[in-house]
């Protein structure tokens, strides 16, 4: 183990967070345009499998043991509620050297494929790899060789509009990608500007002019403000690679992205919010830019981004369910909302969740964890643990778009408005207990199969996990959510497998239709009456749900169902169901309005909730009213965009960029 290497507090492992394995087949022959969020026909024929459905023989035998798997389950949950709860309140010290130990790992398995020229290798991998390799003592020459091999997939044309561009893959036929140079550049300052000594003159000869080439790439690749991951990444390479080579004005420009993202987030937020995966990408560049930029003032603007990052992380994070709680601009993780936060939230010790296996990116955890490194400030460990709290921010200009979470010691539930792209989670519910315990949150889906385990390609070729643009507007209070939906039933083609708007509800829970429990332990429908109270606990959590409003579409009516099927129950999850169109049929309609009520109070309280949704000269208004609070969402019939008010008990919530309890917390800190 390297000596020089730091390792941080963390807490005490108790539970192993079980990983999601994304299919990469696309259910019955369909990918998912990204760009206009419609459904189309797989390039390859033959490729999906069959649909699954339960085998007729053995059918009885697998429900009771599926029935007994539930009681068991719901047993385990409990217990780890009360540990989660109590390990939560004081951390203890993981193994010393945990992630380098685990990186190592990593490493010493991609040593023995990286050299194979017929084994297509990521970029970003071979260039994150060769720095974790020096860092942890390893030798020069096989660094060199990765890093050639990544730069070896450079456009060196000058006269090519892609020059300086890296392939995202040592086998891609050509450059697809552009984000591919900041992720491949990420590690070349910090690699340059510690370990040049140790590099060989001939290989810093003969990388000169690609280190030239991937300023270009950089200065060439347009990326707007608000694609804060990509943004941040793109100009702290800039900064250092330019400061390893000696070009002041690739530092120059730098410093003046620098001032324009903190510009661009006093007035707006951090566009790409809470994302459990791309707060760690931002995480990575901003570390780096304050241990490795020259200029003092650099990197007091650096300090002030990341402790702003960490004051909203920590406004956003739920103790007892150790992660962030939503909403989320962009989430791959459809159950459990988890992603590459979780090893920065175990290095700062505010959770529990080492990975066996982490990725190369978190090189950048381990170069922060030396002296010097940045640690979150002590004001913002303790909002961490402040319970309860009311949290109201902001991610763009629209005054329409604020983001409300309400976290609780057992539960926290937060939504946003708007829509951000394929991958958002813009309401969520997440319970206190394990970190893989699956969250409740809203996806509207064609393929019949909301758990976000079918992947479909980007427009550059990356495989993710889609669904359809919520169009929501929402407004919350004190664990009380009121979201409506405009939703374009049109974007269902004649291929789909339907349209539906899906709860996702975890599967160990207790859920109740109007007080009776289902049990939803094996694959089965169960009918719910459209003004039903659906309650789903956890150990002493619990929230009601309650459709408030369902458009229903000449081709068909709404129908509502709690539907446990094999793949969700695979990943301990269960649906509740608002079918609209069913398999093969499609509509021309523009507009499908949908409104629940989601609530931390029980069934009866919800049960006596008094609602009104009516759409009168144009405009599209749901009310909700219960004991002491009412809520009131108003938005134009005709353009989904537009959102007209948003009310608590009449008045609306003020806009804020970061606030917590009322409080702002976002002057001070980006002045």
């Amino acid at each position: 183990m390297n000596p020089d290497l730091r390792p941080s507090p963390g807490a005490a492992t108790r539970f192993k967070a079980s990983s999601v394995r994304l299919r990469d087949w696309v259910r019955g022959g369909f990918t998912y345009n990204e760009d206009t969020h419609t459904p189309r026909r797989a390039a390859q024929e033959g490729e999906s499998p069959a649909r699954r459905g339960p085998a007729a023989d053995g059918q009885a035998a697998t429900q009771v043991r599926a029935r007994d798997n539930l009681s068991m389950a719901h047993f385990v949950r409990s217990t780890a509620l009360a540990l989660a709860m109590a390990l939560c309140s004081r951390a203890a010290n993981l193994p010393p050297g945990w992630l380098e130990t685990a990186l190592e790992a990593r490493l010493a398995a991609f040593a023995k494929t990286a050299g194979m020229a017929a084994k297509p290798v990521g970029t970003r991998d071979l260039t994150n790899a060769a720095l974790l390799h020096l860092m942890t003592g390893g030798d020069a020459a096989r660094a060199e060789a990765w890093i050639e091999r990544a730069y070896a997939t450079q456009d060196m044309n000058p006269t090519s509009a892609t020059f300086g561009e890296l392939k995202w893959a040592t086998g891609d036929a050509g450059i697809t990608d552009l984000n591919a140079i900041e992720f491949g550049a990420q590690a070349m300052g910090p690699l340059y500007l510690t370990y040049r000594d140790r590099l060989s003159e001939g290989f810093r000869k003969r990388m000169a002019p690609h280190l030239a080439a991937a300023l270009t790439g950089l200065r060439g690749h347009k990326v707007a403000v608000s694609y804060t991951n990509i943004f941040l990444m793109n100009l702290v390479s800039g900064m250092l690679i330019g400061q390893a080579v000696g070009d002041g004005a690739a530092v120059r420009k730098a410093e003046e992205e620098l001032a324009a993202w903190l510009d661009y987030t006093r007035r707006n937020g951090i566009h790409e919010f809470d994302s459990p995966t791309y707060y760690s990408t931002d995480l990575d560049s901003l570390v780096e830019g304050l241990r490795y930029a020259a200029n003092p003032e650099d990197r007091r603007s650096f300090e002030r981004a990341l402790d702003y990052f960490w004051t909203d992380i920590a406004a956003s994070y739920f103790p007892a369910g150790q992660r962030l709680a939503g909403a989320y601009s962009r989430d791959y993780d459809f159950l459990r909302g988890r992603g590459g936060m979780d090893v920065w939230l175990t290095d700062a010790g505010w959770a529990s969740l080492p990975q066996a296996a982490p990725d190369f990116e978190k090189v950048f955890v381990l170069d922060n964890q030396r002296p010097g490194g940045y640690r979150p400030k002590p004001e913002a460990a303790a909002l961490s643990r402040q319970l309860p709290r009311e949290v109201v921010s902001a991610w763009d200009d629209d005054p329409g778009h604020s983001r409300y979470l309400w976290v609780g010691r057992a539960l926290a539930i937060g939504c946003t408005s708007g829509d951000y792209n394929a991958q958002d989670k813009l309401f969520s519910v997440t319970f206190a207990g394990p970190a893989d315990l699956a969250q409740i949150s809203i996806v509207p889906d064609v393929f019949d199969a909301p758990y976000g385990l079918v992947r479909n390609p980007d427009r550059t070729g990356h495989m993710k996990p889609t669904h359809l643009p919520l169009h929501a507007a929402c407004v919350e209070s004190g664990g009380v959510a009121l979201v409506a939906l405009d939703l374009d039933p049109s974007a269902a083609g004649s291929g789909a497998h339907g349209l539906a708007t899906n709860l996702l509800l975890p599967a160990g829970a207790a859920i109740a239709v109007d007080g009776k429990r289902e049990p939803m332990a094996a694959p089965g429908t169960v009918a719910v009456r459209r003004d039903a109270v659906i309650t789903v606990g956890m150990g002493d959590a619990e929230v009601a749900i309650r459709l408030l409003h369902a458009d229903g579409l000449p081709e068909q009516k709404p129908a509502l169902t709690l539907e446990a099927d094999a793949d969700g129950l695979a990943h301990h999850a269960v649906r509740l169901k608002l079918a609209h169109l069913s398999e093969g049929r499609e509509t021309a309609s523009k507009h499908l309005r949908v409104a629940f009520l989601v609530a931390a109070r029980d069934g009866a309280q919800v049960r006596a909730v008094t609602a009104t949704s009516e759409i009168r000269d144009g405009v599209w208004t749901v009310k909700a009213g219960l004991a002491g609070l009412s809520l009131e969402v108003a938005r134009e019939a005709g353009d989904r965009k537009r959102i007209l008010r948003q009310r608590v008990n009449g008045e609306p919530i003020p806009r804020s960029l970061l606030s917590v309890d009322g409080k702002d917390l976002a002057g001070a800190l980006l002045r």
